[in-house]
C-alpha cells in the first residue's frame, strides 16, 4: 500500500534511497550528514546540527528572527554607550569597575566596544540577509535543497518560450502559513510566538 501510494503521489515514478534503502516520499531528500531522509529538507544547519525540514522549519525560522532581533538590540545598546556614556548606564559602571581596578587605560574599553559593535553588526547583517532569503524561499513555496531544480526549470522553459509554474506555489499567504505551521484569524502575529508543535 505505502508503494502504490508513493507511486501514485509521485506521478508514477517512486524514488527510491539508495542510502537508507527504502522508498522515498515526495519531497523528502537525502541527508547526508545526518545519514536518514528528511521530508520538506530545506537544509542541514551546521549551527544547530540537525536537519531543517517541514516538522522543525517553523523553529528554526523564529529562533533566526529572536536572533536577529537580540544582535539589533546589542547593537543599539553599543551604540547608545559610544554616543555618550553616563554615569547612568550600565556600560559605564562595568566600564569604570573593570579598568579602574586593574589599573587599565579607559580607551581600551573604548575599543573592546568597538570591535564588538563591528562584529554584532555584522552578524546582524548576516542574519538579515538569511531571514530576507528565507522568506523569499518560503513565501514562493521552495527550500533551498529545491531551489537549484527549480531555476534550471524555469531556465528550460523560457528556452522553449514557455512560461515555468511551480505547481506547489498557493499564493505567499498559504506558502507561509503551510511553512510556519500557523492557521487562523491571527496567523501574521501567531507565527511569532514560540510552540511545542
Amino acid at each position: 500500500v505505502a508503494l502504490k501510494n508513493a507511486v501514485k503521489s509521485s506521478g508514477g515514478k517512486a524514488k527510491y534511497c539508495t542510502s537508507c534503502r527504502c522508498i522515498k516520499a515526495p519531497f523528502t531528500n537525502h541527508c547526508e550528514v545526518c545519514r536518514r531522509c528528511v521530508l520538506g529538507m530545506d537544509h542541514h544547519c551546521p549551527w544547530l546540527n540537525v536537519c531543517i525540514g517541514r516538522y522543525n522549519y517553523h523553529h528554526f525560522f523564529r529562533f533566526l528572527c529572536y536572533l536577529w532581533l537580540s544582535s539589533v538590540r546589542t547593537v543599539l545598546a553599543l551604540l547608545r554607550y559610544e554616543s555618550g556614556p553616563d554615569s547612568n548606564h550600565y556600560f559605564s559602571g562595568l566600564h569604570l569597575k573593570f579598568y579602574q581596578r586593574r589599573g587599565l587605560h579607559a580607551s581600551m574599553w573604548e575599543q573592546t566596544v568597538m570591535v564588538c559593535l563591528a562584529l554584532t553588526l555584522t552578524v546582524s547583517v548576516a542574519l538579515a540577509s538569511f531571514i530576507v532569503w528565507q522568506l523569499y524561499l518560503k513565501l514562493s513555496a521552495q527550500t533551498a535543497h529545491e531551489f537549484n531544480t527549480l531555476l534550471a526549470c524555469k531556465r528550460r522553459a523560457r528556452r522553449r518560450g514557455e512560461k515555468f509554474v511551480n505547481t506547489h506555489d498557493r499564493g505567499w499567504r498559504r506558502n507561509f502559513q503551510s511553512a510556519l505551521q500557523v492557521q487562523g484569524k491571527y496567523w501574521w502575529i501567531k507565527w511569532l510566538i514560540p510552540s511545542r508543535a
